[in-house]
């Protein structure tokens, strides 16, 4: 490579890492998202960085955790070992997308794309809005999407005519395909990606190597599950409720998780698949905003995309079309908009725009996008993407509602004034832990008012919280046994409007009600 395309590329690269900086944090949330599943990462990281194992530091037991992969929460604790500030490991989290918008600009320089509309599809990655969303969130898509890009970037590399056994290439993308799935389950669809790649380009002692040496890698992970007396995922029961939210709603036939998947899929053309690459349409998460033609011809020029990579067609098709039918199955008992998207996001903004400026490059300009157009379409897309993330902005820099203001308030109360064997009852158990540093349980989700009254005590809970934080489980399941049962409940603590209370349980008592 000459000199002075080496010192482009490296402007290049630091053009990204400005926009990177520009991006982030404009839209960082310093604030611990309430979705509860960063929660548990943060948890998860904190056993391993204290040497407790991969355990739940926030149950009576310190039981030892599976309900999910430990890969990100292993990623987590260098940085843990230093500091438990929620907000290092935020912005730790956007790292992964700034890795995977290089290494996007990497691929398209290695298949000889017009390095300014490289330049342009990785700024694209850096300024999506959910890209963005979910980086400064302390959730697992970002890394997930870095590794399969990872994976990807060294599959393209290798040299499928060297021997396997010395190509570096070769054994860089096995190990990216297994730490994608131990970040997300969903990985599950990155092995099958590498495996066909071998698999359709006849390279059989690379499908063999490598079906050795992913079996030999994922086993751990389930043996160790197996040995604890756990299940290897949680998946598998939740696919088949008829609602995830509602227990009681019972299970569905297979036939009807078929249908579901296909109708989900549909919408996610409809919806989900336009708003999440152009999200400067206006993104409304909760109604169908009628994308149907464009969905379908995005993933026309998708399928082109991958198809026109010949190198690696077979394993993005694959790795494509059974992501669909993961997230699709996942979410066929809650359709609409759904985040396991996320996590393919990145990926599939690399193959919509390559398929697309390769059809603009044969049927438009035929001799190639010019540096002008290139460098001028950069600028108006990042103008364009910037300024929609303004509501993203205005959100995360957004004070907590007042009813978790609240809930904060009492967790930090109960953790300078109560005994670490002390055992609560909460709607939010690892969000109170994190806050408090205290076990917790979560009430069963019975309506029948006994069955909650004999699980807290079998939990051995010595307070419970009756919170304000707005699920109907609360009203549904836990009031109703504390209305019912009110001579076991003594109010202790509450806080200020909207009111949450501390009620000491009575175990004792409690126990003649059986």
């Amino acid at each position: 490579m000459k000199e002075n395309t080496l010192k482009q590329y490296w402007m290049f690269l630091g053009i990204l890492f400005l926009v990177f900086i520009i991006s982030s944090l404009y839209t960082f949330n310093e604030k611990l998202d309430l979705n509860g599943d960063n929660c548990y990462y943060y948890i998860y990281a904190k056993s391993l960085a204290t040497g407790k194992g991969y355990a739940n530091l926030l149950s009576p037991g310190e039981s030892p955790a599976n309900n999910f992969p430990p890969g990100y929460s292993l990623l987590m604790v260098p940085l843990m070992l230093l500091t438990d500030s929620i907000v290092a490991q935020n912005f730790f989290g956007e790292l992964f997308l700034l890795g995977s918008s290089i290494l996007v600009f990497l691929m398209l320089i290695k298949l000889d794309f017009n390095k300014y509309l490289s330049l342009l599809v990785s700024i694209l990655i850096l300024t999506n809005e959910y890209n963005l969303k979910f980086a400064t969130m302390m959730m697992s898509e970002m890394p997930f999407a870095f590794f399969c890009l990872f994976t990807m970037y060294h599959l393209l590399k290798e040299d499928l005519e060297t021997p396997f056994h010395t190509s570096k290439h070769f054994w860089f993308a096995i190990i990216g395909a297994v730490a994608a799935f131990h970040i997300r389950t969903q990985g599950i669809v990155l092995l099958v990606a590498v495996l066909s790649h071998y698999l359709f380009t006849f390279k059989w002692k690379r499908l063999i190597a490598s079906t050795i040496s992913i079996v030999a890698l994922s086993l751990p992970w389930i043996l160790r599950n197996k040995m604890l007396g756990l299940a290897s995922s949680r998946y598998t029961d939740q696919i088949f409720m008829a609602n995830s939210w509602n227990p009681e709603a019972g299970k569905i036939t297979v036939s009807q998780l078929i249908g579901n998947a296909f109708t989900y899929f549909w919408n996610m053309l409809d919806s989900a698949l336009p708003e999440s690459i152009f999200c400067f349409l206006g993104v409304d998460e909760e109604t169908t905003k009628g994308y149907l033609i464009i969905g379908i011809l995005m993933l026309a020029i998708m399928i082109y995309g991958c198809w026109q990579l010949k190198k690696l067609r077979f394993f993005l098709l694959v790795y494509m079309f059974a992501g669909f039918a993961i997230v699709a199955l996942w979410n066929s008992n809650s359709p609409g908009w759904n985040r396991h998207l996320i996590c393919f996001l990145p990926l599939l903004i690399f193959i919509f725009y390559y398929g697309l400026i390769s059809l603009v490059q044969k049927f438009i300009f035929k001799k190639g996008i010019n540096n002008t157009v290139s460098i001028i379409s950069c600028v108006l897309m990042f103008m364009i993407t910037f300024n929609a993330l303004k509501p993203l902005h205005e959100q995360n820099k957004e004070s907590f509602p007042i009813q978790y203001d609240n809930f904060i308030s009492m967790c930090e109360d109960i953790k300078n004034t109560y005994n670490d064997s002390t055992i609560f009852c909460v709607r939010k158990p690892e969000l109170f832990y994190v806050y408090s540093g205290k076990k917790s349980v979560n009430y069963i989700y019975s309506l029948k008012q006994e069955e909650v009254i004999k699980n807290l005590v079998d939990s051995k809970v010595d307070y419970v919280i009756l919170d304000q934080l707005g699920f109907s489980s609360t009203g549904k399941y836990l009031y109703p046994a504390i209305q019912k049962y009110a001579a076991l409940f003594t109010p202790v603590y509450e806080t200020s409007e909207p009111k949450f209370y501390l009620l000491k349980f009575d175990k004792a008592k409690a126990m003649s009600i059986h």
